[in-house]
């Protein structure tokens, strides 16, 4: 068997982000150090193992879900869920437009 790399890290925390990590760790019924584990192997991207053609195939899949999904909405949900991204796309437009907002001349 291979020899496993393992890194050990001393980690300077606020009492107030301590007490979070403890609330948290108590709520998955583990440890502080198994709940930070937890948080980065969450939190951190893998190693891209995959070739292109089977992350095209992995979205092909994704997108074919998305598509009978939506084919079992009910007109209100439809029209529901056609709202909502009317939204979005007017919030996203709104926040465009204030990151060209010209504040050179605020102090």
């Amino acid at each position: 068997l291979g020899k496993v790399e393992r890194m050990t890290l001393i980690l300077d925390l606020s009492k107030e982000l301590e007490t979070r990590l403890r609330t948290a760790a108590r709520a998955e019924g583990t440890d502080e150090v198994e709940a930070v584990r937890h948080l980065l192997e969450r939190a951190l991207p893998r190693e891209e193992t995959t070739t292109p053609e089977e992350r095209a195939r992995r979205a092909d899949e994704l997108f074919a879900q998305w598509a009978a999904e939506d084919a079992k909405l009910t007109p209100n949900e439809r029209a529901a869920e056609d709202a909502r991204w009317a939204e979005i796309d007017a919030e996203l437009a709104e926040g465009l437009a204030l990151r060209n907002v010209d504040v050179s001349d605020v102090e």
